[in-house]
């Protein structure tokens, strides 16, 4: 009964350092895979050794983004004249 309970204890650590570096390089489950296959203790030291994922969203500037449209009515003007 207690190799169980030790069982649900590691599994649990390994849930809770793959949750908190869900946002990191590797995500949820490759924070959780290396927990269980290491130690909960060297995944916990990777998720802190690692850096926060990437934005997905690219930001422009307002110049870019009038450069953009001023391109984007210069094509819509050569279609049309």
């Amino acid at each position: 009964m207690s190799l169980v309970i030790i069982l649900f204890v590691y599994i649990l650590l390994s849930w809770i350092t793959a949750w908190s570096g869900r946002n990191r390089v590797f995500g949820f489950w490759g924070y959780f895979f290396a927990s269980l296959l290491l130690t909960p203790l060297l995944g916990v030291l990777f998720v802190v050794a690692s850096a926060p994922r990437e934005p997905s969203v690219i930001y422009i500037t307002g110049e870019e983004l009038k450069a953009i449209e001023a391109r984007r009515t210069a094509r819509a003007g050569l279609r049309n004249g």
